[in-house]
C-alpha cells in the first residue's frame, strides 16, 4: 500500500500539471502582444447596457440548456432542479480541475424517488450533453469555416469532428435500443464471477439506459433545438461586444468564435478553462483581422461573465437544494479517485 501511494503522487502530480501548463501557454500566448493601453480605450466604447444585455442572454440560454438536459435525463426530472444542479455542476468545474462539476451533477441526482436516478444513468446524460456540444460545434465550424481560411486541413479536422460525433449518437442510439440482448450476450462469453461481469456490465447496463434518449426522435429533436437556441443566446453575447467594438465586424462571426471556444474549451486546463478559452477567441478573431487587444477585451469580459454568473446560480441551487460545498467537493473527489482505482 505505501508502495502504490508512492507511485500514485508523480502520477497526481502530472495531472494536475499538466493542465496548469496548458493554461500558462495559453495566457503566455494572449498577454504577450496586448497593448494595455487599447484595451482601456476599447473599454470606453462600452456602453451601459451592453453588460445587463450579456447577463440577460446568458441566464435565458442556461434556461434552454437545462431544458435540454432535462429532456435527456427523462420525465422524472423537473425544470428546476435540473437548472440549478447543472449550474452546480458547473460552479465545480469553476473552481476545480479535472471536469469534478460533472462527477458532482451526478451525486446530487443520486438517490431515489422524484429528480433521481443511477448515478451512471446521469453521467449517461452529461455525456449525451457533450456529445450534442461537440455535434454543434463542429456544425458551426463546419458553416462559417469556408468563409474564414481555405485551409483544407482544418475542413478536415471539423468533418471528422462531426462525423465522429454523428456515429457516436447513432452507435449510443443502437446500444441503447440492443441493450439486453448486447449485454445479455457479454454475460454468456464472460464467466459469472469476473469483474467485468459483476462490476462492469452493470454500470454499461446503467449508461445504456440513459442513452435511451438515442432512440426517442422526438426527445432527440427537441433537445437539439433547444441546445441550438442556447447556442445562439451565447453568439448573441459576443455579438453584443463585437458591435461595441468591432466597427467593421460580420455578424457571423460569433458563428466562428464560438465554435473556436468550444473546441479549445474540451482541452485539459486550469478550472473554468482559464487562458484557454481567452486564447481561442483572440486566435479566433485574429483569423478574422481583429486587433488583439480589442479581442481580448471581448474574450475576458465573456468569459467572466459565463463563469461568475454560472457560479452564483451553482451557489443559490445548492443553497436551495440544502447540500454544503465543501462537503460535495469532498464526495466528487473522493468518487473521482474510486472511479480511477477501479478503472486500475
Amino acid at each position: 500500500m505505501p508502495q502504490q501511494a508512492e507511485n500514485s503522487a508523480p502520477k497526481r502530480l502530472l495531472q494536475w500539471l499538466f493542465p496548469l501548463l496548458v493554461s500558462a501557454a495559453a495566457i503566455y500566448f494572449i498577454t504577450r502582444g496586448v497593448n494595455t493601453a487599447q484595451m482601456a480605450t476599447a473599454l470606453q466604447k462600452l456602453k451601459w447596457w451592453n453588460l445587463p444585455l450579456m447577463l440577460s442572454l446568458f441566464f435565458f440560454g442556461q434556461i434552454l440548456r437545462a431544458w435540454a438536459w432535462k429532456i435527456m435525463l427523462g420525465s422524472n426530472f423537473d425544470l428546476k432542479t435540473a437548472f440549478f444542479t447543472m449550474n452546480a455542476g458547473y460552479l465545480l468545474n469553476n473552481i476545480l480541475p479535472f471536469r469534478l462539476g460533472e462527477i458532482g451533477r451526478g451525486l446530487l441526482l443520486t438517490g431515489q424517488g422524484k429528480n433521481r436516478s443511477s448515478f451512471m444513468e446521469v453521467i449517461a446524460s452529461i455525456m449525451t450533453e457533450r456529445v450534442l456540444d461537440v455535434f454543434m460545434a463542429a456544425t458551426l465550424m463546419l458553416l462559417s469555416l469556408p468563409l474564414v481560411i481555405q485551409s483544407s486541413s482544418m475542413r478536415r479536422i471539423a468533418l471528422l469532428a462531426f462525423m465522429l460525433t454523428l456515429f457516436g449518437m447513432v452507435a449510443a442510439g443502437f446500444a441503447a435500443a440492443r441493450r439486453e440482448q448486447l449485454l445479455g450476450w457479454a454475460r454468456i462469453k464472460l464467466a459469472p464471477d469476473t469483474w467485468i461481469n459483476t462490476r462492469l456490465l452493470p454500470r454499461i447496463d446503467q449508461i445504456l439506459v440513459g442513452f435511451g434518449f438515442f432512440t426517442n426522435p422526438l426527445r432527440l429533436v427537441t433537445a437539439l433545438g433547444l441546445l441550438a437556441l442556447s447556442w445562439l443566446t451565447a453568439m448573441g453575447e459576443i455579438y453584443v461586444l463585437q458591435a461595441a467594438l468591432v466597427l467593421a465586424g460580420q455578424v457571423w462571426w460569433p458563428v466562428f468564435v464560438l465554435s473556436a471556444g468550444a473546441f479549445a474549451m474540451a482541452l485539459p486546463s486550469a478550472p473554468a478553462g482559464l487562458g484557454v478559452y481567452e486564447a481561442a477567441i483572440v486566435g479566433a478573431y485574429a483569423l478574422l483581422g481583429v486587433e488583439q487587444s480589442t479581442s481580448l477585451v471581448i474574450a475576458i469580459i465573456v468569459h467572466l461573465v459565463q463563469t461568475l454568473l454560472s457560479s452564483v446560480l451553482g451557489i443559490i441551487g445548492l443553497s436551495l437544494m440544502g447540500k454544503n460545498l465543501g462537503e460535495l467537493v469532498r464526495q466528487a473527489r473522493q468518487r473521482r479517485a474510486a472511479e480511477t482505482a477501479r478503472a486500475e
